[in-house]
């Protein structure tokens, strides 16, 4: 027997309007949380219950989770910058804390919270594939956004006895639907050819369908209550991913990556970029957290939602790609 009504945060994002779709598609009862002036073009056809409130507020949570026996936690603040520390706690730590004992005082039965591999770590070696078990390094709790999502995690665990709790650790999402141009800014500027030399480091890449995917399985319940299950279609180097897009605009290739050897110094001075850009209160171009993580490797390991779930990357990164720039184009 499935869900009786679903409550869902973050619905006005990349993936949860996705989410959401497939959801009313499949014929779910779905009520979703809007903060003031939230939207995204796949919602305009409203289906579905929607309710405003905010995660930092816990009497809004008590009230929208009024007849629902589901959640799934999408809602975040995403940021790089180290003078968002403190939002990056309220909304990603504090406002978990407040929706999982409002979950509980609402006698929600299944709570499913859409991390990030940000929560899991990264790596200098690009043959280390990093999976669920990988120690959560001091080194990374300096970054705002990862060490917010870590400490998420946590939160949602204590609870495992409480409700059935699952935990997804997507890697960078691509796909149609990105409306807050949170990977839209990386195609825009390859296109424009504005980019012109690659990060040296490595990212994994999923699709935002297989995400989904993932998802719903988690609404049959099979999840183990409190486990973590990374989601990643494709490792690849940040200038094979920069060309994949050049090649898709039909742009010049991108030749060159910067030396490993210049991350002291382009580290330093993006610190000092970027308190400048502060002092003035505008928006750095680039970030100390963005410089250290790009020089890394960020390669995961998806076989235990391969084994435990059943769950594959279905679909291509090429598809992906295609499906988000075909949205850019069309929302531009």
């Amino acid at each position: 027997m499935g869900p009786k009504k679903i409550f869902i945060t973050g619905g006005t994002g990349h993936l949860g309007a996705n989410l959401i779709m497939r959801l009313l598609k499949k014929g779910y009862t779905v009520k979703v949380l809007f903060r003031n002036n939230s939207s995204h073009p796949f919602l305009k056809v409203r289906r579905f219950e929607k309710v405003t409130g905010d995660l930092q507020d816990k009497d809004s949570l008590m009230d929208a989770l009024t007849g629902c026996d589901t959640v799934i936690h999408l809602g975040a603040f995403i940021s790089y910058k180290r003078s968002d520390h403190k939002k990056l706690y309220n909304i990603n730590v504090l406002g978990t804390k407040n929706l999982l004992r409002s979950a509980v005082k609402k006698n929600v039965k299944n709570f499913i919270y859409i991390s990030s591999t940000a929560a899991v770590g990264y790596s200098r070696d690009a043959y280390n594939l990093l999976n669920e078990g990988h120690l959560f390094k001091k080194e990374y709790r300096k970054i705002g956004y990862m060490n917010t999502k870590h400490l998420a995690e946590q939160e949602v665990i204590r609870y495992k006895k409480q409700m059935h709790v699952s935990i997804f650790n997507p890697s960078t999402i691509i796909g149609k639907g990105d409306n807050h141009n949170n990977t839209g800014a990386v195609f825009e500027n390859i296109k424009k050819e504005r980019i012109r030399t690659a990060p040296p480091g490595g990212n994994s890449f999923v699709a935002v369908d297989d995400v989904v995917d993932a998802v719903m399985l988690a609404l049959k319940k099979k999840t183990r209550s409190g486990e973590r299950y990374i989601l990643s279609g494709c490792n690849m180097p940040f200038k094979d991913y920069f060309n994949l897009i050049a090649k898709a605009y039909k742009v010049p290739e991108i030749r060159k990556s910067i030396p490993r050897s210049l991350f002291r110094l382009i580290y330093l001075l993006s610190i000092l970029v970027e308190h400048l850009f502060t002092v003035f209160r505008k928006t750095p171009p680039v970030t100390s957290e963005l410089i250290k993580i790009s020089f890394a490797y960020r390669y995961f390991d998806s076989s235990k939602a391969q084994k435990e779930l059943q769950w594959h990357s279905r679909t291509s990164i090429n598809s992906a790609l295609n499906d988000a720039i075909r949205y850019y184009k069309r929302v531009s």
